[in-house]
């Protein structure tokens, strides 16, 4: 019994093999395809050439640096200004330049900078100093300064009641940031044993001149000489205090020859001047 030819799955008749035949290889590229492709370096390689030639034509950061006035050189200038500056009083001094920004770029300076103290600076514990360069771009700038100026000053030994008189047991020296003391101090304990306290302090307080007031070297009521100085010559008569007073106060008294209430000098104890 004869069978019909079979066909491949392509519709070629068969050949009697037993296999169908292959399809035909599409056709690759082309050589000179090939040899451009493996000259070229990799998409990476390629990158990081493009980026290299970019950043060559950028400054270094060596050279950024150098075009630039260091803040380091800026706050060594404020800070020795300070320091060459005359002080108003001896002590330990201590100061605190402040930070500038680190956004500021100013051009650097090719000529030492100039310092100089602003109107209206202060003296006290906060100071301003500007600083300034003329070539080749001029710019001025205006540094904050902490200072602190330590000195012995007399300090309570305990606590003392309102009243107490001063004596040497009651005080001692220690050192004080003097620019913080608004209202003075007292350096010298003879400034003021035996004086009377105005008010309580705790042990520790610095003594300010408002605390203390001197003895009374008149009562009011007692007897005084009263002395009338007119150039060189003078005269003593006696009188009668109106009002107590310490030393260098003004007080009133009454004359008792002429019965006339003048104002007076107290200049030693009981005794009073006044100036024709």
């Amino acid at each position: 019994m004869s069978h019909p030819p079979r066909h491949a799955p392509g519709g070629e008749p068969h050949t009697g093999t037993g296999f169908a035949k292959s399809p035909a290889s599409q056709p690759g590229p082309s050589k000179d395809r090939r040899r451009d492709t493996l000259n070229q370096p990799p998409r990476n390689q390629r990158f990081l050439l493009s980026l290299l030639l970019v950043c060559a034509g950028l400054p270094s950061l060596g050279e950024e640096a150098a075009r630039h006035q260091a803040h380091e050189r800026i706050r060594e200038a404020a800070e020795r200004h300070i320091l060459n500056d005359p002080q108003p009083a001896e002590g330990r001094l201590e100061l605190e330049v402040g930070h500038l920004d680190s956004r500021l770029r100013l051009n650097a300076c090719d000529h030492p900078l100039e310092t100089f103290t602003p109107d209206g600076s202060g003296t006290g514990s906060r100071a301003t100093v500007g600083v300034r360069c003329h070539t080749p771009t001029p710019w001025t700038l205006y540094v904050p300064v902490t200072r602190a100026l330590y000195q012995p000053v007399l300090v309570t030994s305990q606590s003392l009641a309102r009243g107490r008189r001063l004596k040497s047991g009651d005080l001692h020296l220690e050192e004080r940031d003097t620019t913080r003391l608004h209202r003075g101090y007292l350096t010298d304990p003879r400034q003021a044993l035996g004086n009377t306290l105005k008010r309580s302090l705790r042990m520790e307080s610095v003594l300010l001149p408002t605390h203390i007031k001197a003895p009374y070297a008149i009562k009011r009521g007692e007897r005084v000489s009263i002395i009338a100085k007119s150039g060189e010559l003078y005269v003593r008569m006696q009188g009668k205090a109106l009002e107590s007073g310490a030393l260098n106060d003004r007080i009133q008294v009454r004359n008792e020859s002429s019965d006339r209430k003048i104002e007076a000098l107290v200049t030693a104890r009981g005794v009073v001047e006044v100036t024709l």
